[in-house]
């Protein structure tokens, strides 16, 4: 199994954002490091490769979790609809690979620990990580 990277935000969030419920975890990502605004691009679909060159692998909340809504507002400041159709037009252009979308932080998390280059959002989660590092300004 790849090392798993979670990054456990929330002490030094960025400002008009409330990221302290979120972990983001990936796997096999070439770093374990990575500033709010590194993350976000990778997020966003800006950056469309890891340090390491593996293609980067977005795994979201679907509508149908829990916690979706947060993460749409935390990371996008739009909501589950808004961020739907922003990858729609991501990938109708030609500038990202849509975001894998799961149902529970459980099957988010399997997705990441098998997939090399996949990153994925957990909202609320009190499990536990191989790796944890906290987000920096």
């Amino acid at each position: 199994m790849l090392p798993l990277l979670a990054v456990l935000l929330g002490a030094s969030e960025p400002p008009d954002r409330d990221w302290s419920d979120l972990t983001v975890i990936g796997s096999g990502l070439g770093t374990e490091a990575f500033t709010y605004s590194q993350m976000s691009a990778y997020l966003h679909g800006n950056n469309l490769r890891w340090p390491n060159q593996k293609q980067v692998v977005l795994v979201l909340p679907s509508s149908d979790h829990p916690g979706a809504e947060k993460v749409a507002l935390a990371v996008y400041g739009k909501s589950v609809s808004q961020v739907k159709r922003y990858w729609l037009a991501q990938v109708f252009q030609g500038r990202a690979t849509p975001p894998i979308y799961k149902d529970s932080n459980e099957e988010i998390l399997k997705y990441v620990q098998k997939q090399p280059g996949a990153v994925g959002v957990l909202v609320s989660y009190n499990g536990s990580t191989e790796l944890s590092l906290e987000l920096t300004d």
